[in-house]
């Protein structure tokens, strides 16, 4: 089983086009997406364009990012977000950008859940996202491969932050039921090993 695993791209399309363009000479089962794929880059819509060809291409396992989240709010509670304004101008200008249909795809990402791998009808082994809610006892032990938790701040917590909280990890790992936990959000690229388990 060979997955990708992308995350942050904050609407920076052209490095997706670029990482997809190799992907595709590694025969790859999937692409894990870990959120944040939009704000901070020009031309939110073409971001949305590739993501939407990413999906046709490959089998993806996608997540919500904090930033998908803050557009989402501002649907339900506008944020008076000001164009311009350094802190809340991008997320202004992307938010203008993206269409009812965009955002309605953001809606429909999960938060965080597990990837586990199960035999399909042809007798083939396959990735299988299993989100939150939907998690059992039994999810992760009977998974085939090492189960994946894909979260993009902290399990449970969209906005936890594993570099500026270190022990928020050490209390996600010890109760971690997956072998392996996938995060993004903090813009690190770390790895690192607790009672058997990998992050």
């Amino acid at each position: 089983m060979k997955l990708a695993v992308i995350s942050d791209l904050h609407g920076n399309y052209y490095a997706l086009a670029k990482v997809l363009a190799f992907l595709r000479s590694q025969e790859i089962d999937g692409i894990i997406g870990l959120g944040d794929f939009v704000t901070d880059g020009p031309f939110p819509q073409r971001m949305m364009r590739v993501l939407r060809e990413m999906q046709e291409e490959f089998p993806c396992y996608l997540v919500r990012g904090n930033r998908e989240e803050y557009l989402l709010e501002n649907i339900r509670h506008p944020q008076n977000w000001k164009a311009g304004s350094s802190t809340s101008g991008l997320l202004d200008y992307t938010f203008r950008n993206l269409t009812g249909q965009d955002l309605e795809f953001f809606e429909h990402l999960p938060t965080d859940g597990v990837l586990v791998g199960k035999i399909n009808e042809s007798g083939r082994l396959i990735p299988v996202f299993v989100p939150q809610e939907e998690i059992t006892p039994d999810t992760c032990r009977e998974s085939l491969f090492p189960a994946l938790r894909l979260c993009h701040g902290a399990p449970g917590e969209l906005r936890g932050n594993f570099g500026l909280h270190p022990e928020l990890l050490l209390s996600h790992l010890e109760n971690l039921d997956a072998a392996i936990l996938l995060g993004g959000h903090s813009h690190k690229q770390e790895q690192r090993e607790y009672a058997e388990k990998h992050t």
